[in-house]
């Protein structure tokens, strides 16, 4: 099977890893899900502590600038996190996320960014808080040795 070429942002060579580069070529869903859920299910953690959603990253270079920001202050931290880079809706991927465990998701979207703010969702009890993108660091540091 031929090499399929695609676009890295840097975000994509920090992070080690991105979801659309462990299910490629065939139903990525669904197999991106299995995995990750059979990786977690026997290591008894989630494999990843943070998913960020990017919301229109092929979209917007706000957001893509956003999510590349974000994932070099999570990798400098030594914090273990993916990027959704799949082209899905958001509640297919905060469904897939929550099945697979992951304690904390950032959503980073054009509306938030607009209001100069991202979401921090914890997956115990659901609670979202919305935070300054300069302070969303700090705040996943202090909510993981939490969850």
């Amino acid at each position: 099977m031929p090499k399929q070429s695609m676009h890295r942002t840097s975000h994509q060579e920090d992070a080690g890893v991105t979801v659309g580069e462990l299910i490629r070529p065939a139903r990525p869903a669904m197999i991106a899900t299995g995995l990750l859920t059979t990786l977690g299910a026997l290591l008894s953690i989630a494999p990843f502590e943070v998913v960020v959603c990017p919301m229109g990253l092929e979209r917007s270079e706000a957001v893509r600038e956003a999510v590349d920001r974000l994932a070099a202050d999570l990798q400098a931290a030594g914090i273990r996190y993916v990027v959704d880079d799949r082209n899905e809706r958001p509640g297919v991927m905060f469904a897939d996320w929550e099945l697979i465990g992951v304690p904390l998701r950032i959503t980073v979207g054009d509306r938030g960014l607009k209001e100069g703010l991202l979401e921090l969702t914890v997956r115990r009890g659901m609670v979202t808080h919305k935070v300054a993108p300069a302070d969303v660091l700090a705040e996943v540091q202090k909510l993981l040795p939490t969850l």
